[in-house]
């Protein structure tokens, strides 16, 4: 790790819907560090936020390794729009030092949100996990879209967010064009994630590409359950957190020079001809 330059960037975990800040501590564990700052944060975003008037859900589940208290409040839920965006924007504006972001699932996707909508100087890179284009994608995963329309998913969405949710709200398939051409961008997904497919980091790829974005790129895993890319048992964290460490390096960022050469071969395939 290069500590004179780790000293100077901050890396920030963003989680996803039925999570909290503690899913950061498995994103920054010797084995499984992506979190190359040396003063890394993570937070809470709304949906983990206590309920005073609509009940919020707890449970505990044996995870990663340890029990977690999950905790999720559906009244503070706009699917990665302004309830998301906003509370990371107060974070991300309050950090004067370089900043990279790092996501998963909902979190990916705020991430790439925040990023079109908001002009942040500091801001050097994303690595998102398994982000969606649109929500509706997910739903489809369960539903057919000849079933089940966008329209639909919109309506219904809208009514059970109180309107937080919005139908011209920032979806990460049309906002992406608006992020910084010259940031570095790395989309990781699972071939064989069933919650949000493949083929959503491959149509976000695409639009970056198409947008002037040549410093994108998409690492497509062979093996990996949703949020559990980085365990042993379900996932890929060897070469996960090798290419995490070749992008980095690539773009001037902290990194372990072992591991960054250890995923070069990974990481030079992660800008694929679609």
């Amino acid at each position: 790790m290069m500590n004179s330059l780790k000293n100077k960037y901050v890396f920030v975990f963003v989680h996803g819907v039925k999570a909290t800040e503690q899913q950061m501590h498995h994103y920054h564990k010797p084995q499984f560090d992506i979190m190359c700052g040396s003063e890394n944060r993570a937070f809470n975003l709304p949906v983990a936020d206590e309920g005073r008037f609509i009940p919020t859900f707890k449970f505990k589940i044996k995870k990663f390794g340890g029990l977690w208290m999950l905790r999720f409040n559906p009244a503070k839920l706009s699917f990665a729009q302004e309830c998301e965006i906003i509370r990371l924007n107060e974070v991300c504006s309050a950090i004067t030092q370089p900043l990279v972001l790092v996501g998963m699932s909902l979190g990916a996707t705020t991430i790439l949100n925040y990023a079109g909508t908001y002009k942040n100087d500091r801001l050097k890179a994303l690595v998102v996990e398994a982000p969606f284009d649109h929500i509706s994608t997910v739903i489809h995963t369960v539903f057919s879209a000849k079933i089940v329309s966008r329209q639909t998913i919109t309506w219904v969405l809208e009514f059970l967010t109180a309107g937080k949710f919005k139908a011209d709200g920032p979806h990460a398939e049309d906002i992406v064009k608006n992020i910084d051409p010259s940031l570095p961008i790395l989309l990781i997904h699972s071939k064989n994630d069933r919650v949000i497919p493949l083929q959503s980091s491959i149509h976000l790829y695409q639009e970056l590409r198409k947008s002037g974005h040549a410093n994108v790129h998409l690492l497509v895993l062979n093996k990996g359950r949703h949020g559990m890319y980085q365990t042993e048992k379900y996932g890929s964290p060897k070469v996960y957190q090798a290419t995490v460490h070749a992008f980095y390096k690539k773009y001037g960022l902290p990194h372990d020079e072992i591991l960054a050469q250890e995923g070069a071969e990974y990481f030079a395939q992660c800008q694929p001809e679609f």
